[in-house]
């Protein structure tokens, strides 16, 4: 699976909003700044799909900016961080695309809930 994203404001620190969704392996995606600064920016993420324990909720705000009719139109990926010994997922704040328009946010959830740094095989445990 290949798709571009139109994000709604710039990822954190990072260039640009137009992105490239693409699959490495199965759950395992790369998204790649394209345009003008296309090298400047590649992170690994992982789809919500395969992480079934994971079930944020959106609030209305959210829900309006991407303009998400059904809970089915949104699809989730959470960013993966490189670290010593097991990476980590930032379950704190998901990349969540509207399958239909392909436009994507990153939204800040419950740090109360969901945490930054949690464990790549603790999550994928369950």
């Amino acid at each position: 699976m290949s798709a571009t994203l139109s994000l709604v404001r710039p990822l954190a620190g990072l260039p640009g909003t137009d992105y490239e969704l693409s699959e490495v392996d199965s759950g395992l995606f790369t998204l790649t700044s394209v345009g003008p600064d296309a090298d400047a920016a590649r992170l690994f993420v992982v789809s919500g799909a395969a992480l079934p324990s994971y079930q944020p909720e959106l609030d209305d705000a959210q829900i309006a900016a991407l303009e998400l009719a059904e809970p089915d139109d949104a699809e989730l990926f959470v960013v993966v961080n490189p670290a010593d010994g097991s990476p980590t997922l930032n379950l704190l704040a998901p990349i969540v695309v509207n399958r239909h328009t392909r436009r994507a946010a990153q939204f800040v959830l419950d740090a109360a809930r969901w945490p930054l740094r949690a464990s790549l095989d603790e999550v994928l445990a369950g």
